[in-house]
């Protein structure tokens, strides 16, 4: 894989030409001597005080904790991203004891990447404190595009790209790749009823803003949010043992493990924030997924029109049977 250092910077990328005969560790080496190392080194002397001036300066800090003889080359093609440096500051800290790694959060394993945040608008009248400071862990892999999905959340918290609180819906497989697969982490699927009646689109409403309030209490957290008419692709509940008489309804899915949790009990929001934060903890149950979630095209105004004609003739039907046993008052 070549790294791109910007998509709006042209004359950054590079191309590196070689042949079938090239060995792999050169393509490799010459690769990551491509990309320099521009974050702050940091000791533990200072490691506190340059947080501190990176936050108040309105930014988040993303921090490489490592022990090898120098940083991954994902790392270092993050730091590329134009786009990046009016929200975020990286730094690199080599070696640290004990003490700095319990600071940052009981850290255990080396490499390790981490994000300093303040969730709140920083002013010179309301000066950051060092107990607002907040550290999320990333615990994905050293991957370029997880490692990068992990820094726009922090981006898009500070309002740098779209709104944190919007939740989309998933309507096509490629929504399904684009808000889940490709952006790592754990992702929370709404199975809903999406019947385009005024009632029903109300409920809707309502069940999405239930979810927007847990998506900004785990803003900091690898895991993604949307929702899905499941009524419509009713074929996708086969995955989780669900019929359309569950719904509303959630899983949490993880698509590197290939896992996924039930939400149990009724659709609100402190029912989510549980879910949630018992699959952050590992303490779920979880569940293989055998078969890759597929989201077939439909047109769901359609199948919702079909659906409601076939309600309406077993109710019609069902009415009909109520009036023919009925008793007489003559019977009595």
């Amino acid at each position: 894989r070549v790294y791109p250092y910007s998509r709006q910077s042209k004359e950054q990328n590079f191309k590196i030409i070689f042949n079938d005969e090239t060995p792999l560790n050169v393509v490799l080496k010459e690769i990551s001597d491509n990309f320099d190392e521009t974050s702050m080194s940091l000791t533990p002397q200072d490691m506190g005080f340059s947080i501190m001036s990176s936050i108040n300066k309105g930014k988040s800090v993303i921090l490489y904790i490592y022990n090898d003889e120098e940083t991954h080359v994902a790392f270092r093609a993050i730091q590329k991203q134009q786009q990046y440096h009016d929200y975020i500051e990286y730094g690199r800290i080599k070696n640290p004891p004990k003490e700095i790694l319990q600071q940052l959060g009981g850290i255990e394993i080396l490499p390790r990447l981490i994000c300093a945040f303040v969730n709140r608008e920083i002013t010179e009248a309301e000066p950051v404190k060092t107990e607002e400071i907040q550290v999320a862990q990333y615990t994905g892999e050293l991957d370029y595009e997880q490692m990068k999905n992990f820094a726009e959340m922090f981006i898009e918290m500070k309002g740098g790209f779209a709104n944190r609180k919007t939740i989309d819906q998933v309507k096509y497989q490629s929504d399904f790749d684009r808000l889940c697969i490709k952006k790592g982490g754990l992702c929370l699927i709404a199975l809903l009823n999406g019947s385009p009646s005024e009632e029903n689109q109300k409920k809707i409403e309502n069940l999405i803003e239930e979810m927007k309030s847990v998506k900004a209490r785990f803003a900091q957290n690898p895991i993604n949010f949307m929702w899905i008419d499941a009524r419509c692709h009713s074929s996708l509940l086969k995955h989780f043992q669900l019929q359309t008489e569950y719904l509303p309804t959630a899983i949490i899915y993880s698509p590197s493990r290939k896992f996924y949790s039930n939400l149990v009990g009724i659709f609100d929001k402190d029912s989510l924030r549980l879910f949630v934060e018992n699959a952050l903890k590992g303490r779920i149950a979880q569940y293989p997924l055998k078969d890759q979630i597929e989201i077939d095209e439909q047109d769901c105004a359609a199948v919702h029109q079909k659906l409601d004609e076939e309600q309406s003739k077993i109710y019609e039907q069902s009415q009909a049977c109520l009036l023919y046993t009925s008793p007489s008052p003559r019977d009595s």
